[in-house]
């Protein structure tokens, strides 16, 4: 299906009272009153004009990609020198190929690299591979290379780089449970000791269990899906390895950020009555939390709604957007905290109507956050829409970026954001697939 992303511009412009002139008013002034009028003129001498209004304006551009035709399920993210990555997957045959490339400094693309092959991958339209670059070098990826012949046993497999991508070593299996399931939905946070902490979901309780399918997981008397967590060095070596929440909806996507005293992960919760609402941790001074909710929606579903949260974080701000389906009415929401994620206020309303979920979200500046979603336009149409949010929860713009397939072979859309400078990526279906990018700015 043909995509027309938007290349033009949006413009916001603030609107700030100014005072009025005030009418001449005739005086017949007497000394013992000169005092006075010096103190008026004082006063209206103050009441001036405001500053230029502050406009926000967001221009779009289609970019060309390193990426053939057959690629699909991209993810962004920069490293420490401010230069975009691109990951995919390539599968012109029946060898799936993780790749990676870099829009460096010189404003080009460089030559393609190959991560990693498999013949034996799980490959899953919501479960895509994405990168994490940290400040000492490494570069850290992932594939789910199969572990038995059932449908859903598979690893997380690590692959690493020290070399800036030249070279990768792995798979590196996280998790140390050596049980035939689901492991899954990883997200990673950037820690500059020389550490990148990696997040999944873990379904060492199902064993050997027969599942109903990622269109939507059981429930009622199935084993509980675990979130877990650790960290690997440059060396490879796995470390810190634990339990986050004890269950947790079994096939939507985590997401991870940085704090300034640590670190916090959403992800969907999962109650004993089959509420999946928007959970999270945080890692504070090296421990972590307990569970906590973002809001209580109350989103009673029987099966895995495959529609993870996003988090983006600037200092102590923090933005967490999501979908839900509480009470039949499908909406996309944002909550902001100002304290690290201690505190979160009233969810915002952010869709049309008619959302598909798909979420992702970037802070824009210190104010405020780019946020994306899939907005259903027809039975078999549907658009990547963006918002231009201020934490204050005031609507700065609204963009529709372009056309967008709602069959679940194109994924989800993923950006990245600095400086005041975003991109996003996403699948073009069709024949063969594409990778799709726009630079916003």
């Amino acid at each position: 299906m043909p995509t027309q992303p938007i290349a033009g511009r949006a413009t916001y412009t603030d609107s700030f009272l100014n005072c009025e002139k005030f009418p001449a008013m005739p005086f017949k002034l007497v000394s013992k009153y000169a005092w006075l009028f010096c103190g008026l003129i004082i006063l209206f001498s103050a009441c001036r004009p405001e500053a230029e209004p502050k406009s926000y304006t967001l221009q779009f551009e289609e970019m060309e990609v390193p990426a053939d035709s057959s690629s699909m399920f991209p993810a962004l993210t920069f490293n420490p020198e401010g230069e975009l990555l691109l990951n995919w997957l390539y599968e012109p045959d029946t060898l799936s190929r993780l790749m990676m490339a870099k829009w460096n400094g010189d404003q080009e693309w460089s030559t393609p690299r190959e991560i990693a092959t498999g013949s034996e991958w799980f490959i899953n339209w919501a479960d895509f591979p994405s990168l994490s670059a940290n400040a000492k070098g490494q570069l850290v990826t992932y594939s789910l290379p199969k572990s038995s012949d059932d449908t859903y046993a598979y690893d997380v497999g690590l692959y690493q780089s020290t070399d800036d991508g030249n070279t990768w070593t792995g798979p590196i299996v996280p998790h140390h449970d050596q049980v035939k399931a689901e492991h899954g939905f990883v997200s990673f946070l950037n820690f500059n000791n020389g550490k990148i902490g990696a997040i999944w979901l873990d379904g060492r309780n199902y064993g050997q269990a027969e599942h109903e399918g990622h269109g939507g997981h059981g429930a009622g008397g199935e084993p509980d899906m675990t979130l877990r967590y650790a960290t690997i060095d440059a060396q490879g070596n796995i470390a810190d390895d634990h339990e986050l929440d004890p269950k947790v909806c079994s096939c939507c996507q985590t997401d991870a950020a940085l704090l300034p005293d640590g670190a916090i992960v959403v992800y969907r919760d999962r109650s004993a009555e089959e509420v999946r609402d928007i959970g999270y941790v945080r890692l504070i001074d090296g421990e972590w939390t307990a569970p906590q909710q973002i809001a209580d929606d109350f989103w009673e579903i029987a099966g895995c709604p495959v529609n993870g949260p996003g988090v983006s974080t600037r200092g102590k701000n923090v933005a967490v957007s999501w979908y839900t389906a509480a009470e039949g009415q499908a909406q996309v929401k944002l909550a902001f905290s100002t304290d690290q994620g201690a505190t979160f206020g009233a969810p915002i309303r952010l869709d049309a109507g008619e959302p598909l979920g798909r979420v992702d979200v970037k802070f824009w500046d210190e104010e405020t956050a780019l946020i994306s979603w899939v907005e259903q336009e027809s039975p078999t149409t549907a658009a990547i829409r963006l918002k231009l949010m201020r934490t204050d929860g005031e609507t700065i713009l609204d963009e529709r970026v372009a056309d967008f397939d709602p069959s679940r072979s194109s994924g989800f859309p993923r950006m990245a954001a600095q400086d005041g400078t975003a991109y996003l990526a996403w699948t073009e279906t069709g024949p063969k697939p594409n990778v799709k990018l726009v630079k916003i700015q």
